[in-house]
């Protein structure tokens, strides 16, 4: 399959209607991908995975689209056993149970996953030599230490401050040294699915910024493997926006979208990174590959209308 449309999105609450997924599927995408956070629920009452799956896949407007169209995707808090964040990483045992919760939910579609294996990174290479599309996603709670809380709560506007500790990661080792070498592979189009931002830095919730040797480290990476152009789709915040750095050996492409029937706005604070709004409402993203001119486009899109775009060459 030569991948040319897809969509993308997470922030879904099964006990709420769900109408953007009728929106995707007018695109006719050729897949959808979510990004981690995939199934909330809004209150102080906390469902388990297992439960919040059931219940999305009685979802009529989910159900219908998934029938059509094949569905794939990461894990991130909410998908990984517990509500808060901060002690929810390696620490959490209850992963284990939701790695299976995840692994029934998402084996129509992508069973790319090895059940023997630690933490549910998993990738894909769709179309031939020339129209090659990777599609790498990552597992950024299985081997992450926990989040260090800030001194100030307002750090600008959450709750976490960087970890400069030796023993600090996000991915873990094992699942480092296999992102190193999938990097390595021959593709013309790379999409990092990373529930976490990794442009944005304005913010004290979760993201990269929380582990800068993390973060440090894959930009050696994509230098090693010598790639110039990365789009990374990015969930976990509940509203959307686009950040984009290029200088002359890369340009980065980091897509927040998300939530599909819940939001978290936030306030419009200046990033240099940022092109365009912030997207407050409910939204999703939707990607165009045009292989002819080697030129793509990313729009997020409401129920309403489209609120930004960004175009590339690649």
């Amino acid at each position: 399959m030569v991948v040319e449309n897809l969509v993308f999105s997470c922030g879904a609450d099964p006990k709420k209607p769900q109408a953007l997924w009728k929106k995707m599927a007018d695109r006719q995408p050729d897949l959808m991908i979510w990004l981690g956070n995939n199934l909330s629920w809004e209150g102080t009452q906390h469902l388990p995975p297992q439960s919040l799956y059931h219940l999305q896949s009685l979802q009529p407007e989910f159900a219908l689209f998934r029938s059509k169209f094949p569905v794939i995707g990461t894990w991130d808090n909410s998908d990984y056993g517990q509500k808060s964040p901060r002690n929810n990483g390696q620490e959490n045992r209850e992963g284990l149970t939701a790695k299976a919760d995840y692994l029934n939910f998402f084996a129509i579609d992508s069973l790319k996953v090895n059940p023997r294996q630690e933490g549910i990174y998993h990738s894909f290479i769709l179309g031939p030599p020339g129209k090659r599309t990777q599609i790498i996603l990552l597992d950024e709670q299985s081997f992450r230490t926990p989040l260090l809380e800030s001194e100030n709560i307002d750090f600008p506007q959450g709750p976490y401050r960087p970890d400069t500790s030796k023993q600090a990661t996000l991915l873990g080792a094992a699942q480092g040294a296999w992102l190193a070498a999938e990097l390595k592979k021959p593709a013309e189009f790379r999409i990092l699915v990373s529930p976490e931002q990794f442009l944005s830095e304005s913010h004290g919730f979760q993201s990269w910024g929380n582990f800068p040797a993390a973060k440090k480290n894959l930009r050696s990476l994509l230098a090693k493997a010598n790639i110039q152009h990365l789009l990374i789709l990015s969930g976990n915040r509940l509203h959307g926006e686009v950040h984009r750095e290029k200088s002359p050996t890369l340009e980065i492409i980091d897509v927040t979208a998300g939530g599909l029937n819940v939001n978290f706005p936030s306030a419009d604070k200046r990033v240099s990174t940022r092109q365009g709004p912030l997207v407050n409402d409910n939204n999703y993203g939707w990607l165009e590959i045009r292989w002819a001119d080697r030129q793509a486009t990313v729009h997020l899109q409401t129920a309403g209308a489209e609120q930004t775009a960004v175009h590339w060459e690649f």
